[in-house]
């Protein structure tokens, strides 16, 4: 962040409004691939989840990002997805 505003998003799943530091943000590429931005810092269209473990793995389950992106994500990316969510939260 280049200064020292709070910015807020909303949040796909829960529809809340929350600062940016709470979120967790996600991001399409040029490819159409959704990544996770740990920094919140990589160019492109992003995605906003609560920074709650339960609620990312529900929307992962619910494929919000389709609706998000308006587009069809593939099954491979949303495992991908997972398994960098299980990796950031070190869960098993």
């Amino acid at each position: 962040m280049k200064n020292n505003k709070s910015y807020s998003r909303k949040c796909i799943f829960t529809g809340e409004i929350l600062e940016i530091d709470k979120l967790l943000r996600f991001t399409k590429n040029k490819s159409n691939i959704v990544i996770f931005d740990k920094d919140k810092n990589l160019q492109g269209r992003g995605s906003y989840l609560k920074n709650d473990f339960e609620i990312v793995t529900k929307a992962l389950d619910k494929k919000s990002f389709n609706r998000s992106f308006k587009m069809n994500i593939s099954k491979e990316n949303y495992e991908e997805l997972r398994k960098e969510v299980i990796l950031f939260y070190g869960k098993n």
